[in-house]
């Protein structure tokens, strides 16, 4: 394979021919038409072109703003108006990104390049203009910064390589090769091309020329095709693998350490492992071995961006084998690209396998952790995983830890699961981070009914029940209590979590921070309470926060600056502890001074659009569920005491006690003989009133930006567009971003098509 080719004047033709003499003695305007007949004069294209009103005045900054908005096919179309639009989107547009389908595709554009094909006028020009214009063109292939290549095949490579191909048999086609027949049987149907006197003509030269080109390489297999046209693509910059089957592979052969050595190709013959990173803590390695593989490394060709997209289509058809229809990710696939500096993957899998080292296939890093040892590192300083599936178990953190050693990017979009945030902690040199708050994993949450906070009665084995009463059973369900078995949802409760006071799994002590005393988890949102947030418009990332908070907080932030992705704040406002109690204490205060029954539940359905949840479909009936705002009722004199009470109250009263050394309102209260006389049990534990659970959504956003202030820095990008953004002043995103503005954290807010909504300090 060719590699970087040297810059130089091009011995081959152009597919676009210069004027000849005669064309060259007539007189010509400025800029022509190829879609002006010869019956159009010359003073209808001076008007056309001198209209100060028209595309051309404009400066070509503009110009190539205005173009870039433009789809492909209207852009093919502009070439054709006259040659300064030709010039623009050729040079600008056209070969900056190239999309291969098929093999014949590549085929035809690696011919193309080897050509040395050069963009041209389209018309003959004369005079200084002709001369001006003629410095514009340029080689295609050095305009080619990006290149698609979809679904890659690699059927043909394996089938050449494979033991079963035969060298004598040359006449035979490899799987997927074409062997393109010449275009000599229909040269005499083709003859000089001429639409009209001023647009230059395609000769049977031309077109045996190009046909000479494809010639060459038509028994070559598709990754041979890939390699070559990247190797003849002296500024491309980025690669793209789209719609990749499961079953691609990429061989060993078209390593970059392909020497064509013997001792190379029997490695691969003989299926010998190669040296790996557990290998070099094992063995002693001589200088001269690491001088030759250094050696080696740093003369390895270079790749900016490689992205790698596995079909998705095939995967979601069925959902049982989705794990297995997901491509792996293994070291062959990127084996043969060079140095990479950033790799996308999306719809991938990643496991163990997929963290190998094979110093002597995949180009990989030797760093010297002192005099005699050595480890291996990937390359790559910019990873970006876009729903992909990260396989647990067997050390895989670990591996991630030694593997991405350099990586000080990383992007984490569309994440499947949210555990996979646990990942941040296994990149040492990680400086920025990106995370999609509107993945799957953050929105889709699991909700319970009402019952799941309720024990079932059981009857004693040993109680008679006549026919009447085993019939009634089997027709309704069983009641049940109406004490509760697991901190509820409410506003206090998920504050508390919040903040630690109450545990998830086990707690410092049974006093302080008790563990629950069975399997369920606090503070499921029940369907009711997730469709009164639905009806407000309030995003599902702040109502289920609480249930990965601490998954947040593991995430490491010094010297980090986090990029949020995809977040909305739509109908939400942080509310901190000390005004969430301090509003939850005149609350109480003035039920207590009024005689008005606050617990009307037909009057809370009215105000706040809170539906019981037997009214839901498929919900238990009303006699199975308890309603606790009759089961707290004071004057029944009916109440539990739950494990979780105390730490509320500790919440509460260190909140309160605070709010009293700060505020003059607050000085004289007494707080002890407070929390004592005033009834918590319905504010704390009575999660179908929506009063109680209303501020959940406003609490997780606080704890949110509260979180977010430890960063270096913060820059956030809205779900939406300006247009359908809530306008908000400059105060107002002040007020929103209090929780972050207060440690003078640099804080950047972008709507979706980048515009800057707010910006405060400088990273």
């Amino acid at each position: 394979m060719k590699r970087l080719q040297l810059l130089g004047k091009s011995k081959y033709f152009s597919l676009i021919s210069g004027p000849t003499k005669e064309e060259e003695e007539k007189p010509r305007p400025d800029v022509e038409s190829p879609l002006l007949g010869a019956n159009h004069s010359n003073s209808s294209e001076s008007l056309l072109l001198d209209d100060t009103s028209s595309l051309m005045c404009l400066p070509q900054k503009v110009l190539l703003l205005i173009l870039r908005n433009l789809d492909f096919n209207t852009l093919v179309t502009l070439c054709q108006v006259n040659s300064t639009f030709y010039n623009l989107i050729t040079n600008e547009f056209l070969f900056q990104n190239i999309i291969l389908g098929s093999k014949l595709s590549l085929l035809k554009f690696n011919a193309l390049i080897h050509s040395e094909f050069h963009t041209s006028n389209i018309t003959s020009h004369s005079g200084d203009h002709a001369r001006h214009t003629q410095s514009k063109l340029q080689n295609a292939r050095f305009l080619v910064r990006s290149i698609e290549f979809k679904n890659p095949q690699s059927q043909d490579s394996l089938l050449k390589y494979s033991k079963f191909y035969s060298k004598n048999d040359q006449n035979s086609v490899i799987a997927g090769s074409y062997k393109l027949d010449s275009y000599d049987k229909n040269l005499s149907k083709v003859k000089n091309i001429k639409t009209h006197d001023d647009v230059p003509t395609i000769t049977s030269d031309r077109i045996k020329q190009l046909d000479k080109f494809e010639s060459n390489y038509f028994h070559y297999t598709y990754i041979e095709l890939m390699l070559d046209i990247i190797d003849y693509l002296p500024n491309l910059t980025k690669v793209v693998l789209s719609e990749v089957e499961p079953n691609f592979k990429i061989p060993l052969w078209y390593s970059v350490f392909n020497d064509g050595s013997r001792d190379f190709f029997k490695k691969i013959i003989k299926g010998q492992q190669s040296i790996t990173n557990e290998d070099l803590r094992t063995f002693l390695i001589s200088k001269n071995f690491v001088k030759e593989y250094e050696s080696k490394y740093y003369s390895l060709p270079r790749l900016k961006i490689l992205e790698i997209k596995a079909n998705s289509k095939r995967q979601r058809s069925s959902n049982r084998q989705r794990h297995h229809q997901k491509l792996l990710l293994r070291p062959n696939l990127f084996c043969c690209f060079g140095i990479i500096n950033e790799l996308k993957l999306e719809n991938m899998m990643i496991d163990t396998e997929s963290l190998d080292t094979p110093m002597e296939f995949l180009p990989l890093f030797l760093k010297n952790e002192n005099t005699e040892l050595y480890s291996l590192q990937s390359p790559i300083t910019s990873l970006t995983l876009n729903s992909c599936d990260v396989v647990p178990g067997n050390g895989i953190l670990r591996l991630f830890h030694s593997y991405f050693k350099m990586v000080k990017n990383l992007s984490l979009l569309k994440i499947n699961s949210k555990f996979d945030l646990l990942l941040c902690s296994c990149f040492p040199s990680l400086t920025n981070l990106t995370i999609d708050c509107n993945s799957k994993c953050f929105t889709n949450e699991q909700v319970v009914n009402e019952s799941y906070y309720f024990q079932q009665r059981n009857h004693n084995a040993d109680d008679d029940f006549d026919d009447c009463n085993s019939m009634t059973e089997t027709l309704f369900e069983a009641p049940s209590d109406s004490k509760i078995t697991t901190p509820p949802p409410t506003s206090s409760v998920v504050l508390s979590l919040n903040l630690n006071y109450i545990s998830k799994t086990t707690g410092n002590d049974d006093s302080n921070n008790p563990s629950p005393n069975n399997n369920k988890k606090p503070a499921v949102l029940t369907p009711a309470q997730l469709q009164t947030f639905q009806r407000q418009r309030i995003p599902e990332f702040h109502s289920f926060y609480h249930y990965y908070k601490l998954l947040w907080e593991r995430i490491p932030n010094q010297n980090i600056s986090i990029n949020v992705i995809n977040i909305p704040f739509t109908n939400v406002y942080p509310s901190s502890p000390l005004s969430f109690w301090e509003h939850l204490v005149r609350t109480m205060v003035s039920d207590n001074e009024t005689d008005e029954n606050a617990n009307d539940a037909d009057d809370q359905e009215t105000l706040i659009g809170y539906e019981a949840e037997s009214e839901r479909a498929g919900s238990p009936v009303p006699s199975a569920v308890p309603n606790l705002a009759t089961a707290m009722d004071p004057e029944l004199n009916t109440h539990h005491s739950y494990y979780w009470n105390n730490s509320v109250k500790r919440c509460m009263r260190d909140s309160l006690i605070k709010l009293r050394d700060r505020t003059l309102e607050y000085r004289d209260l007494d707080v002890e003989e407070f929390l004592q006389n005033v009834n918590l049990e319905k504010f704390f534990n009575n999660f179908q009133d929506p009063e109680n659970f209303k501020d959940v959504p406003n609490i997780n956003l606080w704890c949110f930006l509260r979180n977010l202030s430890k960063f270096k820095a913060v820059k956030i990008r809205m779900l939406r567009h300006f247009s359908s953004c809530t306008p908000r002043t400059r105060y107002d995103w002040e007020l929103l971003l209090k929780p972050v503005l207060r440690v003078n954290v640099p804080i950047e807010v972008r709507d979706k098509d980048g515009f800057v909504l707010y910006s405060y300090g400088q990273e």
